[in-house]
C-alpha cells in the first residue's frame, strides 16, 4: 500500500475519531505524523513497529481500531491455526498499545 493511500485511509479515520473541527494546518501535520508512524518499514520487527505507534495518540487509536477489526473471526468461515496465531499476535499488539502512556 502506498503512503498516499494510507494517508487517505487514516485521514478518514482521523475524521471519524476526532469530529471536532481543528485548524487545517494542525490537522494536516497530525495526520502526516500518524501516517509516518503507521507505515511499517521493511526490516522492522512487528512488535517494535507497534511500540513506536504507541508514542503517537492518533496513530495508536487508528491501529487499535484496525487490530480490533482484524481480530474479528466472524468474517472467516473456517478459521485455521494460522488465523488463530495471527489473532494471538494482534492481541499482544493491542495490549501493548492499550498500555502505552
Amino acid at each position: 500500500m502506498t503512503k498516499l493511500s494510507l494517508f487517505a485511509i487514516y485521514s478518514y479515520a482521523f475524521q471519524a475519531l476526532f469530529p471536532k473541527p481543528i485548524p487545517e494546518r494542525d490537522y494536516l501535520s497530525q495526520v502526516i505524523a500518524a501516517v509516518a508512524v503507521l507505515t511499517h518499514e521493511p526490516g522492522v520487527p512487528y512488535m517494535d513497529y507497534v511500540r513506536c505507534i504507541g508514542s503517537n495518540v492518533l496513530a495508536r487509536k487508528v491501529k487499535m481500531a484496525d487490530l480490533k477489526d482484524n481480530m474479528n473471526l466472524s468474517r472467516i468461515s473456517a478459521p485455521t491455526a494460522k488465523d488463530y496465531a495471527r489473532i494471538e499476535k494482534y492481541q499482544t499488539a493491542l495490549a501493548l498499545l492499550e498500555s502505552a502512556p
